[in-house]
């Protein structure tokens, strides 16, 4: 979808976004604590979310396609 923070989208990407460009969080968290509820009842809150990604190293680095060697293990 066209909304960066949309509830709708995976765990996972939001927490890449969230890394990324936390600022455009701010309200999502701001309105699930304000109104004391959450977008979502089957993941943490955004604010929460806000703080793994802040607090979470990434495995791998950002990488770029063409560093990767040939392999045929998808084959």
């Amino acid at each position: 979808g066209n909304c960066v923070c949309c509830f709708l989208k995976g765990r996972q990407q939001l927490l890449s976004l969230m890394r990324l460009e936390p600022h455009h969080f701010d309200w999502w968290a701001n309105m699930e604590v304000s109104r004391g509820a959450s977008f979502r009842s089957d993941r943490p809150r955004y604010i929460d979310l806000l703080a793994l990604a802040k607090s979470q190293g990434l495995l791998f680095s950002e990488w770029d396609e063409k560093d990767t060697i040939d392999c045929s293990c998808t084959d």
